[in-house]
């Protein structure tokens, strides 16, 4: 089964409704995963409230990944902004 770890940025431009990163999003067909890093990331940004509110609905979608210093990052270029993604998790504990 491929499985795809997301990054902080991809999923910030996404809440922001820019068009790259809704289509990437939208476009994954398979299991998708967050590191707790990305989790607090998102948090330390958002505002109380409706924010929040919606944030945690929005991370609900995931399955989360404890921080794991051997996965394997890789940046791609995307119409010239940087979104960060990684390669396939081979496997997952």
């Amino acid at each position: 089964m491929k499985r795809t770890l997301l990054d902080t940025c991809i999923l910030i431009d996404y809440l922001r409704s820019k068009p790259e990163a809704t289509l990437f999003l939208d476009q994954l067909n398979h299991v998708q995963f967050l590191s707790a890093m990305t989790v607090a990331e998102l948090y330390a940004g958002v505002r109380e409230g409706e924010e929040r509110t919606a944030l945690d609905e929005f991370i609900k979608t995931f399955q989360i990944v404890p921080l794991m210093m051997q996965l394997p990052n890789k940046a791609v270029c995307t119409n010239g902004s940087i979104v960060k993604v990684t390669k396939q998790i081979l496997s997952m504990p």
